[in-house]
């Protein structure tokens, strides 16, 4: 093999190794960050799923002219969890509350009054996250290398590059 036959296959093969290396990865043990921002109208969320299990920090922000209380209450499939109230937030200021979500589906709401009945309501799911990676099993793997593999050593023999040395 010529030697820039060599470097394609090892660049190759390294790549490939560390994009499954990379897909296996687990996820960090940090919390996972929801911003909320409460109006006198809404709840609004910077995202809806979060990880079960995993602490979730919700960083509130009370844009409203009236003071708020940001709750998070079972709604279906969440049997198992405990989910305090949370203390009133005054009107233009932010409070930081963490908690670990058991898998199943959350109402988060303000409860004061009738506050939820007006429209400040949402929903939070804690549901598993989907990979973003192809499952990498044994069985789907070695086919594709033998198949990317043989498919370099053809175009590079069809290229003219030497696989094995000639004397001569």
């Amino acid at each position: 093999m010529t030697r820039t036959f060599k470097v394609v296959i090892a660049v190759g093969s390294l790549l490939f190794l560390a994009f499954f290396i990379a897909g296996s990865t687990r996820a960090s043990d940090e919390p996972q960050i929801i911003h909320v921002t409460l109006q006198d109208d809404q709840v609004k969320l910077s995202q809806f799923v979060v990880t079960p299990g995993r602490v979730v920090k919700f960083v509130i922000t009370n844009q409203g002219a009236l003071s708020h209380q940001f709750v998070v209450q079972p709604f279906a499939s969440a049997g198992a969890s405990k989910v305090e109230d949370a203390p009133v937030i005054a009107a233009g200021t932010t409070w930081t509350i963490q908690y670990t979500l058991s898998p199943g589906i959350y109402r988060v709401a303000c409860s004061l009054r009738d506050h939820a009945e007006k429209g400040m309501v949402n929903v939070l799911a804690a549901d598993v996250a989907r990979p973003l990676t192809i499952p990498m099993n044994m069985e789907f793997v070695l086919p594709i290398l033998a198949l990317v593999l043989g498919s370099a050593y053809i175009i590079g023999d069809s290229l003219g590059l030497r696989l094995t040395r000639v004397e001569g």
